[in-house]
């Protein structure tokens, strides 16, 4: 069984208040690369606001191996 401390940790602000972001758009989170091209316009949520951005050029980046 799930306690509320684990469902805490789970928890997509709890991710944005360790330095993470959410990116999204159209209303729809952005998980790669291939969901944007150049020019469209996204919105990254920060712990203590938001960014509006335009995709200027993109490029594949591997930050964790697998």
């Amino acid at each position: 069984m799930l306690t509320v401390q684990k469902l805490d940790g789970l928890s997509p602000l709890k991710s944005i208040s360790r330095g993470f972001a959410a990116v999204v758009k159209e209303e729809k989170l952005i998980k790669s690369i291939e969901q944007v091209k150049k020019d469209d316009i996204i919105e990254v949520y920060l712990e203590d606001g938001k960014l509006d951005c335009i995709i200027k050029e993109k490029s594949e980046v591997r930050l964790w191996q697998e």
